[in-house]
């Protein structure tokens, strides 16, 4: 379930949307960061736990920038695209087609994602 948002805080609303938006999405490709950073200094046996994290963040971060409303991504469309919020309120009256359209997403192109973005990235920090 979406996290509520108050509407009534945003001085400007297209911004205070974006930012709350953005939010979630950087602080998880933050963590994966400072996973990686705290990883180097793991001993080599213990290099799964940092990059299981890792691919945690990733995914997560991934997953919430698909332009399917309720996710970040859905939100961040409604900002940049004049028609986003049409597309936003018809999945949001059509919850199984986003539903459906959000698991396909992670089973298939979520781990292409992780496997060509994240990988090279995850080597670098754990050598």
């Amino acid at each position: 379930k979406p996290v509520p948002i108050q509407v009534s805080k945003f001085t400007k609303l297209k911004e205070g949307y974006f930012a709350v938006s953005i939010a979630g999405i950087v602080c998880n490709f933050i963590l994966f960061f400072l996973t990686g950073i705290a990883g180097m200094f793991v001993p080599e046996k213990f290099h799964f736990i940092p990059k299981t994290i890792m691919i945690i963040n990733a995914n997560l971060a991934f997953f919430n920038l698909l332009p399917i409303y309720p996710m970040d991504g859905g939100r961040i469309l409604e900002c940049f695209w004049k028609k986003g919020r049409d597309v936003s309120v018809w999945l949001n009256k059509n919850n199984l087609f986003a539903i459906g359209l959000a698991i396909f997403s992670a089973f298939y192109i979520l781990p292409i994602l992780t496997q060509n973005i994240t990988d090279p990235i995850i080597s670098m920090f754990l050598r």
